[in-house]
């Protein structure tokens, strides 16, 4: 048994065995379980309903389908290129949206 009469080494046991049971609880297999409940979650690409001569017309020009959100919350498909111009299906159409 251990000495109570000796305080200092009693909580310097009692401290040890206490830390000892904090790292086998964070070692505890926890982490695993909650490492699952991830693996269905997928995040995918809203459509971009740009018809396919402007979806084509928005490829060659180096961009990609996007979708604008309007101040009224509408979503517009635009076509995103690199320098960061947007430009809406109809300038795409009629060759008014230059790349550069």
């Amino acid at each position: 048994m251990l000495n109570v009469s000796n305080k200092k080494g009693f909580q310097t046991v009692l401290l040890g065995v206490l830390f000892s049971i904090a790292v086998l609880a964070g070692c505890s297999n926890q982490a695993g379980k909650t490492s699952t409940q991830y693996q269905g979650i997928q995040y995918s690409q809203p459509e971009v309903a740009l018809r396919d001569n402007a979806r084509a017309i928005c490829s060659h020009a180096g961009g990609m389908p996007a979708l604008a959100i309007q101040l009224n919350g509408a979503q517009i498909p635009v076509c995103q290129l690199a320098n960061g111009k947007r430009c809406d299906e109809r300038a795409l159409l009629q060759g008014s949206c230059a790349s550069i």
